[in-house]
């Protein structure tokens, strides 16, 4: 007797399989770990968006210091859509998510019977349930992906006011020129 088998003997066949806590605990480590990242990158623009917000900031140093979160910030969508595209990659699959029910198909192997390759809807119900925390997760980093883009747009506003202003100083001193040479 195989060691698979011993341990597939010592588990109760009543409720979840072991495979399906350890997927699920596996993907809540992921999710979580996604939702600690939203959290950092969300004080990290809090705290950057202080500092650049405050009188003495330079426009150009809100740009600089904006375009780096911008880009971890897309990176980290890239990612985390990414896991998702995978897990419903095997949610369309009733073949692949049969084959993440390993305790049932070796009962039914030891049992001399045919797994029911439709029988996975715990599995999905809990590949849906993560698919959908990714999707609440793509969604936190579309806000601070929307917040980084306001405040670029802000800081371009900023610049064309101040190259306005600096524009018609030179037409006013241009001007001023002029007279000031028409009259000597």
């Amino acid at each position: 007797r195989s060691w698979v088998s011993h341990v597939v003997a010592s588990l109760p066949h009543e409720g979840p399989a072991f495979e399906l806590f350890i997927l699920e605990d596996l993907l809540r480590e992921i999710c979580d770990s996604l939702d600690r990242r939203i959290a950092i990158y969300s004080s990290l623009l809090r705290d950057v968006l202080k500092e650049v917000n405050a009188d003495s900031a330079e426009t150009s140093d809100m740009i600089f210091k904006l375009a780096p979160l911008h880009d971890l910030l897309y990176e980290f969508e890239l990612e985390v859509k990414e896991m998702q595209s995978a897990i419903i990659d095997v949610l369309d699959s009733d073949e692949d998510m049969a084959q993440l029910m390993l305790t049932r198909r070796q009962i039914a192997k030891s049992q001399n019977k045919l797994f029911d390759s439709q029988d996975h809807e715990e599995v999905e119900l809990l590949l849906e349930n993560y698919a959908l925390r990714l999707s609440h997760s793509i969604n936190g980093i579309l806000y601070l992906q929307q917040k980084v883009k306001s405040q670029q747009g802000i800081a371009d506003l900023t610049m064309q006011m101040r190259r306005n202003r600096l524009l018609w100083l030179n037409v006013s001193l241009a001007a001023s020129a002029v007279c000031i040479s028409l009259c000597s």
